[in-house]
């Protein structure tokens, strides 16, 4: 099924200022030059708004006003935009970021798991 990056992405906040620039943009801006930039957002023209349709502008031309006087760099935009590559690895960091207490690994206690594994090896040697 194909579907177009702007349907794909709709509502990914999580790298939202490369996403748009990379979906809306015919990649004007993306030469040698600006994978290190940092500093002001390019101007609309880099990303063709006058191709897209009434309400994807309309939408671009918003985002745009908001993050105009920001600071985007590509760098670091760009290792947000592919840390998540995968559903899995989507899915991996909405469980970790709403069930695992930040800087633990989520992982029985191996006194925990001595204690279940003796427990069913008496279970399991008494049949």
């Amino acid at each position: 099924m194909q579907m177009g990056l702007k349907k794909m992405f709709n509502g990914y906040s999580a790298c939202e200022n490369f996403l748009c620039m990379a979906v809306y943009s015919e990649h004007k801006g993306f030469t040698a030059i600006a994978h290190n930039m940092k500093g002001p957002f390019l101007k609309p023209d880099f990303d063709s708004p006058d191709s897209m349709g009434p309400a994807v502008r309309e939408k671009f031309l918003i985002w745009y006003e908001d993050q105009k006087n920001k600071t985007f760099n590509f760098q670091e935009e760009m290792v947000i935009y592919c840390r998540y590559v995968t559903i899995a690895s989507a899915c991996m960091a909405v469980f970790r970021s709403l069930h695992v207490t930040p800087n633990t690994i989520a992982m029985v206690p191996i006194h925990e798991l001595r204690q279940r594994y003796q427990i069913l090896t008496r279970f399991y040697s008494m049949a």
